[in-house]
């Protein structure tokens, strides 16, 4: 009996040992690990009649959260308002093209009394006038506590359309991160000008030139590819101006996007035009790269 059990006596013994080594039993030390970096991120504005602190390529930055506005008494007269870092701000407009533009404000974050008070307005604002009913003012710092804080405010107050409006923060959210040798600018963009970055995407400035391209624009959660590493954004949290950035190796996520592969590909000045196929006149498909070493004039129109 002894001599027949000891043959499974050592199969277990030898199976145990080839489980132990296996690769779902080993410990996580040898997978690939990735270190979180935090990014400060500080306010910068600069002459609010100018462009932001930070240019882009291939799309606009501001403008997106609409005002909507309430015709008061008179068609040229709105009232609306908007909320920063939780605080309410009414205004009123008056932008007939009659008279000078007027802009009024509430601090006081009821709707139960208003407290109407002329807007101090930057000794160097210049109003602009596209047709009667636009109005184009910059407000300065409304409370003590938004320091710097520079705001567009736009409104739209046409009589044959509904009144709107938008309010745009004349400043940018800006900071840094080093990889190695290398170090990219990281910006955040208030766009819905709330006083809250945790609902904004974040833009890389891989060269820090200055230049932002649309494809290096990243929302928060979303890894991508630069180099030889893996990079997970996340927007700074509510009432935070710290974004988190999760470095790994580039095999940890062989499937997300390829930064430099993309600007490589985007249609940006001196990049080379990916190869395209049309029809002329004719109907005769033609390839561009038939069309290399020749002249070729590119007529863009359209019809509204």
């Amino acid at each position: 009996m002894r001599q027949r059990t000891l043959p499974w006596m050592l199969a277990v013994v030898v199976g145990g040992m080839a489980l132990a080594r296996s690769p779902a039993a080993q410990s996580d030390s040898s997978r690939p690990t990735s270190r979180r970096l935090d990014v400060e991120l500080t306010y910068v504005t600069s002459d609010p009649r100018e462009a932001l602190p930070v240019r882009t390529v291939g799309f606009y930055l501001g403008l997106e959260h609409r005002l909507k506005l309430e015709r008061v008494d008179k068609a040229d007269t709105c009232d609306g308002g908007f909320a920063y870092s939780g605080h309410s701000v009414r205004f009123r407009v008056e932008a007939a093209a009659s008279k000078t533009p007027r802009v009024r404000l509430d601090l006081s974050g009821t709707d139960k009394k208003l407290e109407w008070n002329d807007v101090p307005l930057l000794a160097d604002a210049q109003y602009v006038y596209r047709s009667d009913g636009y109005l184009q003012a910059l407000l300065p710092p409304l409370r003590a506590e938004w320091k710097r804080r520079v705001f567009r405010l736009i409104c739209v107050t046409r009589p044959d359309r509904d009144a709107y409006g938008f309010i745009e923060d004349r400043g940018v959210w800006k900071g840094s991160l080093k990889l190695g040798d290398r170090t990219l600018g990281v910006y955040v963009y208030d766009r819905q000008a709330d006083g809250d970055l945790s609902n904004d995407e974040l833009m890389l400035d891989l060269d820090r030139d200055g230049n932002v391209l649309r494809v290096a624009q990243v929302k928060s959660g979303m890894t991508v590819l630069l180099g030889e590493h893996a990079l997970t954004f996340h927007a700074p949290e509510h009432g935070s101006t710290t974004a988190r950035v999760e470095v790994a190796t580039r095999d940890s996520a062989p499937d997300a996007r390829d930064l430099e592969e993309e600007i490589a590909k985007a249609p940006i000045a001196g990049n080379v035009v990916p190869p395209f196929e049309f029809r002329d006149q004719r109907g005769k498909l033609v390839s561009s790269r038939a069309l290399r070493g020749k002249v070729l004039l590119i007529n863009f129109w359209g019809v509204w």
